[in-house]
């Protein structure tokens, strides 16, 4: 709870997106955060996996997250838990949410590399659509306005993608290494 409350005042210090404090109680350890009335990012993740192709604002979100997790970054937080679940759209903001594993660690490739092999096991089907590809790209993109191209390459390493592999298919941790490699 402590380090919730510490993050969530550190990033929206410094322009991040989370949700406000409504109530604090160290002694009864009791943490409440505004109600945000959006969709967790997981929505628009299984949307997107029952199309063959992304949809411009299918590709305009998934890079404005990409770069709002490099903004994160910037600041010198890592995630540390960045399934789609945990990020929020309203009104066309991302806000962050869960930040009990987040802290200030260079551990940025990992982030990248949950959010985006995370992500890949909702693509079912045996060989993936471009959709994959196509969110991978879009978040690359996004990632790449405000972050290192250096990290998307590390999230590409078999340490990150064999984590995943119990859920992912192979397949798609294959494509989307591919698209985190060609980063530039």
């Amino acid at each position: 709870m402590t380090n919730e409350y510490g993050m969530n005042q550190y990033l929206a210090k410094r322009g991040v997106k989370v949700p406000s404090i409504v109530y604090l109680s160290v002694n009864q350890r009791i943490l409440v955060e505004r109600y945000l009335n959006g969709a967790p990012l997981t929505d628009y993740v299984k949307e997107a996996v029952t199309q063959h192709n992304l949809t411009r604002s299918q590709s305009g979100l998934f890079g404005s997250f990409g770069e709002t997790l490099a903004g994160i970054h910037g600041v010198g937080v890592s995630v540390g838990d960045s399934k789609p679940e945990n990020f929020v759209v309203q009104e066309g903001d991302i806000f962050t949410v869960d930040l009990e594993q987040a802290g200030k660690r260079p551990d940025y490739s990992w982030d990248i590399a949950e959010f985006l092999f995370y992500t890949g096991h909702y693509f079912t089907r045996p060989l993936p659509p471009p959709a994959l590809r196509e969110l991978a790209e879009a978040f690359v993109k996004g990632y790449l306005r405000k972050g290192a191209a250096e990290e998307l390459r590390k999230a590409a390493t078999v340490k990150h993608a064999k984590a995943f592999s119990v859920w992912t298919s192979p397949q798609a941790i294959l494509e989307i290494s591919r698209v985190l490699r060609a980063a530039k």
